[in-house]
């Protein structure tokens, strides 16, 4: 897969003008980001059943304000060593499942998030899910 093509404006800032600086570094990594893997990806907030994308989704906020729901891991084959984020932001309504299309995590089907604010953190060896945040 061909990664984009990043401009970057090499005009310095002045020396002591702190915004000019401050924004030469935001478009520095804004531009590294852009040109690095596939991990850089903005949080979306779900709040209903949701299969996430093995490339474009990394971060799910599940607002299980209006009832249970599970957001469903990509196939495990196809994230192949990409890590996942779920935190259940609201479970007022209910829990929030994590699941898998294909492969377990840590060994289980699923995990439960009954606790705001409580998330995982996954990646996949290809063939199933491990945990990598704190247990």
């Amino acid at each position: 897969m061909a990664r984009p093509q990043v401009e970057i404006d090499e005009q310095k800032p002045a020396i002591g003008d702190a915004a000019a600086t401050a924004q030469s570094v935001w478009e520095l990594s804004r531009a590294a980001s852009l040109g690095a893997s596939r991990s850089m990806r903005d949080a979306k907030t779900k709040t209903a059943a949701y299969t996430m994308d093995p490339v474009l989704d990394r971060v799910i906020l599940a607002d299980a304000t209006g009832g249970a729901f599970t957001v469903t891991l990509p196939d495990a084959g196809e994230a192949d060593h990409t890590e996942y984020t779920v935190v259940a932001t609201v479970v007022s309504g209910g829990n929030v499942t994590v699941a898998t299309v294909a492969g377990n995590i840590n060994g289980a089907a699923t995990v439960v998030l009954g606790t705001q604010y409580h998330g995982v953190t996954v990646a996949s060896d290809g063939s199933n899910y491990f945990r990598t945040d704190n247990l």
